[in-house]
C-alpha cells in the first residue's frame, strides 16, 4: 500500500508541476518576414534539414530541435543565413537553451537584416526582418 501511495503521490507532483506539463509542448518558432528562405547551420552539426519559406512561419518541437542538435541539456549553437541550404552571408549566431528552448542573439553579422528573440513560458519565437 506504501509503494503505491508514494507513486500515486509521485505522479501527482510531476502532473501537478507546470514546467514538467508544458516541456513536451515547448516550441521554438520561426518568423521569416522576408523574400529570402531563411536556414540555420548547427554549429558541429550541419545544416538543419528544414528552412523556412519567405514570409512564412516554421514551428520546432523542442524535443526535435534537441534531435537535430544532437544533445539533450545544455546550449545548441547555431548560424542563421538568408538561404534555403545555409549558403549566403550569415546574418546572426543564435543560442538555444535546450532546457526552455530560449533563444539568445548572440552576434549580429549582417545589418540588412533585424533578428528578433522574444522568449516566453511555451519557448522563443525568432523573427527576421529587413532593417530599415
Amino acid at each position: 500500500m506504501y509503494q503505491k501511495t508514494l507513486l500515486t503521490g509521485s505522479i501527482l507532483v510531476v502532473l501537478s508541476n507546470p514546467y514538467t506539463v508544458n516541456a513536451a509542448s515547448l516550441v521554438l518558432t520561426t518568423v521569416n518576414n522576408t523574400d529570402d528562405y531563411s536556414s540555420v547551420y548547427i554549429t558541429h552539426r550541419g545544416c538543419a534539414p528544414k528552412s523556412t519559406a519567405p514570409h512564412s512561419r516554421l514551428d520546432t518541437p523542442l524535443a526535435l530541435a534537441k534531435t537535430i542538435c544532437l544533445k539533450t541539456s545544455g546550449f545548441c549553437e547555431a548560424t542563421l543565413y538568408p538561404s534555403n541550404n545555409c549558403s549566403g552571408t550569415p546574418q546572426a549566431v543564435l543560442q538555444m537553451d535546450l532546457s526552455n528552448a530560449h533563444v539568445t542573439i548572440t552576434q549580429r553579422l549582417d545589418n540588412k537584416y533585424v533578428i528578433t528573440a522574444e522568449n516566453t513560458e511555451s519557448g522563443s519565437i525568432v523573427t527576421v526582418g529587413y532593417s530599415s
